[in-house]
């Protein structure tokens, strides 16, 4: 089925805004340059959206929504949590590390997002020593040396995980 010229434009908007939060991080999802970014005007995320933090909300959900597709298609969910964050580090960063309210997002959304993952990652221990390690590769990247013997911050998480996942 065709899309309507209202969803690729809505759809434009939410890759516009993804652009940048890859690239510059959400302190940089503002009106103005995620239509810059989407080539159309303030006035579109207006119209299709009403808001910013409604265009946000959508992202957020069709991310969180690609993410759980990740996990679901990979052969260990926690590892393809870990490839999809590795891919994705602003992605990642926007459904675990940001701050949802100063976006103006529900919190709710991320509560739901985690509840999810840990049913399908095989729960809370595991979810949450793998978010550890992503958060903290992902934070210190380029900052801080790698463990002693790893090549890099991606490659000691990996060897982590599989490590965990194994157990």
């Amino acid at each position: 089925m065709a899309k309507s010229k209202s969803e690729e434009i809505e759809n434009r908007l939410r890759t516009g805004a993804l652009s940048l939060l890859e690239r510059d991080g959400a302190q940089a999802l503002s009106a103005r340059k995620i239509a810059t970014e989407a080539g159309r005007t303030t006035m579109c995320i207006y119209s299709h959206f009403g808001s910013v933090p409604a265009l946000l909300g959508s992202l957020y959900d069709n991310l969180a929504d690609d993410l759980l597709s990740a996990v679901d298609q990979g052969d260990e969910p926690t590892l393809a949590l870990a490839a999809w964050a590795e891919t994705n580090p602003g992605s990642y960063r926007l459904l675990f590390l940001q701050d949802l309210a100063t976006l103006g997002l529900d919190p709710a959304q991320r509560a739901r997002l985690v509840e999810e993952l840990v049913r399908r990652t095989g729960g809370i221990d595991r979810l949450a020593m793998a978010h550890g390690m992503l958060s903290l590769s992902l934070t210190v990247a380029g900052e801080l040396e790698p463990p002693e013997g790893a090549p890099s911050w991606t490659e000691f998480v990996r060897a982590r995980l599989v490590r965990l996942c194994s157990a």
